[in-house]
C-alpha cells in the first residue's frame, strides 16, 4: 500500500470519528446545555399553532447542525478528494450537487416529519409501529424510483454502448435468470477518477449501472467479474435478506427508542409526547442505537460480499480477473487493502481487499486441485 493511500485513509478515519464526536456534542448542547429549550421557547413566542411550532423547531435544530457540520462536509467531500487527486468537480459543481441533494432529502423528509407529528399526537403508544411501516413503504418506493427520478439529477445515464460487452454480459445474466430493465453507463468521470458499478432499482426499474471510468480502465474479463458479483447477490437473495434485516432493525430500533423516550418523559413528569424540549432525545436514542447495530449489519453485509465474490469467481470465464479487478479498484479508489480490524469491524460494509483476494485465491486453488485430482 502506498503512502498516499495510507494518508488518505488515515484522514478518512479521523473524519469519521470527528463526525461522530460532533453529533454527540450537538446532542449534549441541545439536552444538557439548554439549546433545545432556548429554541422551543423562541418558536413558541412566534406562534401558538402546535404543528407550526413543531416544524419550526425541527427546521431550526436540524439547520443549526447542518451549518455547524458544513465545514467538515466541505473538507471531507471536496478538499480531501482534491488533495489526493480523486475529484474532478469544481467548488460550484460540488455545491450544486449538495443543493440538489438537500432538495431531494427535503421532499422525502417533510411528509415523513408530518406523519411523525401526527402519529405522536394521535397514537402515542404505537407511533413507532406505524412510523416503521411508513418507513418500510418509503424504502421500497425509493428503491423503485431512484434509478429513473433521483440518480439522473446527479449523473447522465445511457444504455451501455459496447455491444460486444452487452452481449457477453447478457449471456451471463440469462444463464442465471437475472432479468433487468437494462445495462447502463453513466458519466462518473464528470465528478471523480474513482471507478464503480452498482445494481439498482426493483421490479421494472431494476438495472445495472457502470461508471464510464470502470469501462475505460478495466478489461472485459474484469467487468464480467463485477457484473457476476452483482448476479451473485441476486442468486443468494441478498437484496431481500438485506431489506428484511433493515426492516427488523427499523422496528426494533423505533420500539427501543419509544421505551427510552417514555422513561425520560416519565422521569421528568412530562405527559406530552410532543414536548419540544424533549424531542431531541428521540434523535439521540436513534443515534446510539445505530452505533450499536452498525457492526452487526456491516458484519452481515461483509458476509454477503464474500458469498457474491465466491459465486462470481465460479461464474466467469477468467477467474484470475477477480483478483486483478479488486486490486485495481483498490489502487484507483485509494482503498486501504488492510484496514485496522476494529475499523473494519465497526464501519466497513465490505471486507478488506486483502481478505477478499485471499478468499478468491482459495477458491481458485481448490478448483485447480479438484481438476488435477479428477
Amino acid at each position: 500500500m502506498s503512502n498516499r493511500t495510507k494518508a488518505y485513509n488515515r484522514e478518512k478515519n479521523i473524519i469519521t470519528f470527528v463526525e461522530l464526536g460532533l453529533t454527540g456534542v450537538y446532542f449534549y448542547f441541545l439536552l444538557a446545555w439548554g439549546g433545545a429549550s432556548f429554541v422551543a421557547n423562541m418558536v413558541r413566542s412566534w406562534t401558538a399553532q402546535p404543528l407550526l411550532q413543531f416544524l419550526l423547531f425541527s427546521l431550526i435544530v436540524g439547520g443549526i447542525f447542518s451549518v455547524v457540520s458544513f465545514p467538515l462536509s466541505v473538507y471531507s467531500e471536496f478538499i480531501l478528494e482534491h488533495k489526493y487527486g480523486l475529484s474532478r468537480q469544481t467548488l460550484w459543481q460540488w455545491l450544486w450537487d449538495k443543493t440538489k441533494g438537500l432538495f431531494v432529502s427535503s421532499v422525502i423528509s417533510l411528509p415523513i416529519l408530518l406523519a411523525f407529528y401526527y402519529l405522536l399526537k394521535t397514537t402515542p403508544d404505537w407511533w413507532w409501529l406505524w412510523l416503521g411501516i411508513l418507513l418500510a413503504l418509503v424504502t421500497v418506493v425509493l428503491a423503485q424510483i431512484a434509478p429513473v427520478l433521483i440518480f439522473p439529477l446527479f449523473y447522465k445515464f445511457k444504455p451501455l454502448e459496447n455491444q460486444a460487452l452487452v452481449n457477453r454480459l447478457q449471456q451471463l445474466l440469462n444463464r442465471y435468470g437475472f432479468q433487468l430493465e437494462g445495462l447502463y453507463q453513466f458519466d462518473m468521470s464528470s465528478k471523480t477518477v474513482k471507478a464503480n458499478a452498482a445494481f439498482t432499482g426493483m421490479g421494472k426499474t431494476r438495472r445495472i449501472i457502470l461508471g464510464d471510468t470502470l469501462l475505460e480502465k478495466f478489461s472485459e474479463d474484469e467487468i464480467e467479474f463485477v457484473i457476476a458479483h452483482e448476479v451473485g447477490h441476486f442468486v443468494h437473495r441478498h437484496l431481500l435478506k438485506g431489506i428484511a434485516i433493515n426492516l427488523a432493525s427499523i422496528f426494533i430500533g423505533l420500539y427501543l427508542v419509544h421505551l427510552a423516550y417514555q422513561y425520560v418523559l416519565l422521569h421528568a413528569g412530562i405527559s406530552d409526547m410532543l414536548q419540544l424540549e424533549y424531542l431531541p432525545y428521540l434523535g439521540l436514542f436513534l443515534f446510539l442505537f445505530s452505533l450499536v447495530v452498525m457492526p452487526l449489519t456491516n458484519g452481515v453485509s461483509r458476509r454477503f460480499e464474500f458469498q457474491a465474490d465466491a459465486f462470481a469467481v465460479r461464474a466467469v470465464s477468467n477467474p484470475q480477473a477477480a483478483i486483478s479487478t479488486l486490486e485495481k479498484l483498490a489502487e484507483i479508489n485509494l482503498t486501504d487493502p488492510n484496514p485496522n480490524p476494529l475499523i473494519e469491524f465497526f464501519f466497513h460494509s465490505h471486507p478488506s481487499i486483502s481478505r477478499r483476494v485471499q478468499a478468491i485465491q482459495k477458491i481458485i486453488g481448490g478448483s485447480h486441485n479438484a481438476v488435477a485430482t479428477a
